[in-house]
């Protein structure tokens, strides 16, 4: 007996699925980091394609309730057709958007597919593949290799369902046996190109959740409609739940990724030089220096390094700040964010092992602040992330290092991060407490830096200059 709730079940996952989806899109599009942009475009076009058909799936479902009587052959020719090709388009969309994560194109859209054609083998398969997709859809619509049949869905309820030709299905699980083959080698092809191990896990998983979502439609909108079992609400609902995973797994990739490969601002603003007029050097002191910078916690030592932030950027610097959430000088660096260029902050805490994005937060990436190999494996990527801009650096604090650490692990982490940061391209500041160190610790300490400057009530000071 079908339980009186029946007809209602479906509808509430098609609503669930949409919900699902909307939320992912949603979480796509406000994605503000410029890395895989064009991917973030092409993703939410997909998530909406998706939604579209799941809609017409609610049609499908509720097409007596909503118009008087069963569905007409014209709308149900229209749902098969319609649906399986908005389905087909959205392969071809993950696969332009697999092209984009592989070639990252510095220009407009359509660079895309200039370096598609650029490569032999690439252009082989990328049109090759676009070809077939194409000639799926129009043997759809102009063979027509299906029926329209009426049988039970998993709860009971007597719906219209599509049933195609076995010929047919195979042609579909070709299309899926060539996204296996060509979109996938591109995302992984690009993991391996990727800076840090996060984008990495993220560009892996993505082809892994793209297959899934594949199998999942060939498996219920196919196999399952022809062996007489209408599942769709729940195919669909695993689909959204699948492509939730992805949007989470994107933003995660291209916010890391917008990290390591940052664009220095293009804002036009005033050079300023407040840094330098405080100790009253020329406009390029700053130039290729490793400044320790020893510091009076009592003193306001934050508007020190908000002006070494408004030089550097005003400058066309590409800045990174590794500091901890709340502390003068992250407040002090928030201040200048977005005024007059972006500052990139790695926040130092004990609840990550390795880094990754700060929820809510797309300028910032939380990093382990007790492992040194993780620190200085960050550092690195950073500065080789960005082979052609100058590089700004705030440490913030060589003594929370020394007190966290000791100081034989603080002085080889800071020994490293100096050889790191010896291109001339850098410029980076070491701030370090005065009251919190002997003078042993603050002798051995400054070794390490040729330039060297304090600031106490008395201002701001030279105290050695390479």
């Amino acid at each position: 007996m079908v339980s009186p709730y029946a007809p209602l079940i479906t509808p509430a996952i098609h609503a669930l699925t949409i919900a699902i989806t909307v939320i992912s899109a949603y979480h796509i599009y406000r994605q503000r980091s410029t890395a895989y942009n064009y991917v973030k475009n092409l993703l939410v076009i997909v998530y909406f394609v998706f939604m579209s058909v799941v809609v017409s799936e609610f049609v499908r479902v509720n097409y007596d309730v909503i118009f008087g009587g069963p569905p007409t052959a014209e709308f149900m020719r229209l749902y098969t057709e319609g649906g399986v090709t908005f389905i087909l388009l959205d392969v071809l969309l993950l696969t332009i958007a697999s092209a984009a994560i592989y070639f990252r194109p510095s220009g407009s859209f359509i660079d895309i597919f200039g370096d598609i054609v650029k490569h032999t083998w690439h252009r082989i398969a990328f049109f090759g593949f676009a070809s077939y997709i194409v000639l799926a859809a129009l043997i759809l619509i102009l063979f027509r290799p299906y029926s329209i049949i009426a049988l039970d869905n998993l709860w009971g309820v007597r719906i219209y369902s599509t049933s195609f030709s076995y010929p047919y299905l195979v042609v579909l699980l070709i299309v899926l046996i060539f996204f296996l083959a060509y979109p996938s080698i591109l995302l992984i092809a690009a993991a391996r190109k990727a800076p840090e191990q996060a984008i990495r896990r993220a560009l892996i998983i993505l082809p892994i959740c793209w297959t899934l979502i594949g199998l999942d439609l060939m498996i219920f909108n196919g196999y399952l409609w022809t062996a007489g079992i209408d599942a769709n609400d729940a195919g669909y609902l695993v689909a959204a739940t699948v492509f939730s995973i992805t949007a989470i797994v994107f933003r995660r990739a291209s916010v890391l990724a917008g990290f390591f490969n940052v664009t220095p601002a293009v804002l036009e603003v005033r050079v300023e030089y407040p840094f330098s007029k405080r100790i009253g050097v020329g406009k390029t002191f700053l130039t290729k220096r490793n400044i320790l910078l020893e510091v009076d916690p009592s003193t306001d030592y934050e508007k020190v390094v908000k002006d070494f932030a408004v030089e550097v950027l005003s400058n066309r610097y590409v800045l990174f700040a590794f500091t901890s959430k709340g502390s003068p000088i992250y407040k002090a660096l928030s201040d200048v964010q977005g005024v007059i260029g972006i500052t990139r902050f790695f926040v130092m805490t004990d609840r990550v092992s390795y880094p990754r994005p700060a929820e809510g937060q797309v300028y910032e990436v939380l990093v382990p602040q007790h492992d040194q190999p993780v620190l200085l494996d960050v550092l690195d990527k950073t500065l080789k992330g960005n082979p052609e801009s100058n590089i700004a650096v705030v440490f913030d604090s060589v003594s929370d290092l020394i007190i966290s650490l000791g100081l034989e692990k603080a002085y080889g982490f800071l020994k490293h991060a100096n050889e790191i940061m010896s291109d001339p391209r850098i410029t980076s500041l070491f701030l370090l407490s005065r009251a919190a160190h002997d003078d042993k610790t603050m002798n051995l300490v400054r070794t390490l830096f040729a330039d060297h400057l304090s600031y106490d009530s008395s201002g701001l000071k030279v105290t050695k200059k390479a």
